[in-house]
């Protein structure tokens, strides 16, 4: 332990000069303590350290000497935010295996597409278009771009100019019609985002209560079914969300774009995905 390091906590704050030597002071300390004296592993010792380091700082600016040292102060400290990030680790970890635990198999019902299910059929995808021979007729192009606008969210750059080529569209207006239209749907994704973490947490919480109820007797064991039975109505909430969310442009809104009626995009989309399923 560093006896002086009251004094030079003192000093820098009296001159601004020193801090340093101060900062390194503290922070072999504060990575050195929860391994000699914790018994902490290196990887939990390093993951608080980088928690820690940020708040060194402060620490430095909120000490006040009224008889007690910055060192009693700092350990004080490092033992509260270590209890904290022990527990942070040790519940991540409790989850990460229950996730990837092969008879529980619940990672299979983890959602992480970027686009929802849908309870349609699937769209056939704009780059099985381009593959296939030239289209010429005016009407079928027209449906083509109706379908490329809709899945703007997956239309690679490349697509576009591919696409450019193929039906004599300007490439710039291209992918700025393009680009229009993921602003528009900007906020479905953020909302889209929230929605698979909720339903991801609710869950692994609910698996990690289930196997705590089937392992553990406790007098708690009321309210851990009664935390269940919430999860079960949570995750079944959030799935009926996630099955009608569409983060793709609704017709209408391609439509306005155009400026055409909403009819013609909604009959050119059903007639461009019939000709090619037909066709397959």
């Amino acid at each position: 332990m560093n006896s002086n390091l009251t004094n030079q906590v003192l000093e820098f704050k009296k001159t601004g000069k020193g801090y340093p030597a101060l900062n390194k002071n503290i922070s072999m300390l504060a990575y050195t303590y929860p391994r000699k004296r914790l018994c902490y592993s290196p990887d939990i010792a390093s993951t608080f350290f980088l928690h820690f380091y940020p708040k060194i700082p402060y620490l430095i600016s909120r000490f006040n000497y009224q008889g007690i040292s910055f060192e009693s102060f700092l350990l004080k400290t490092i033992r509260l935010q270590c209890r904290t990030i022990a527990k942070w680790t040790q519940k991540k970890e409790q989850k990460t295996k229950i996730i990837f635990n092969p008879s529980l198999q619940i990672y299979k019902c983890y959602h992480t597409d970027t686009e929802p299910e849908k309870k349609d059929p699937p769209c056939i995808h704009i780059d099985h278009i381009l593959k296939r021979k030239k289209i010429t007729k005016k009407a079928m192009i027209r449906r083509i771009l109706y379908l490329l606008l809709k899945e703007c969210n997956s239309v690679a750059e490349d697509k576009i100019k591919a696409f450019s080529n193929y039906s004599g569209y300007d490439e710039i207006w291209l992918k700025t019609s393009i680009e229009h239209m993921k602003a528009l749907t900007w906020h479905r994704n953020r909302k889209l985002t929230a929605l698979i973490y909720k339903k991801n947490h609710a869950l692994t919480s609910l698996t990690e209560k289930e196997l705590y109820k089937n392992t553990e007797h406790t007098p708690h064991n009321q309210t851990h079914a009664n935390r269940i039975v919430k999860l079960h109505r949570r995750l079944k909430r959030v799935s009926e969300k996630l099955s009608n969310k569409s983060i793709q442009p609704s017709n209408s809104e391609i439509a306005a774009f155009l400026g055409i009626p909403k009819g013609s995009v909604d009959s050119g989309l059903y007639y461009i995905r019939n000709h090619f399923k037909k066709n397959a």
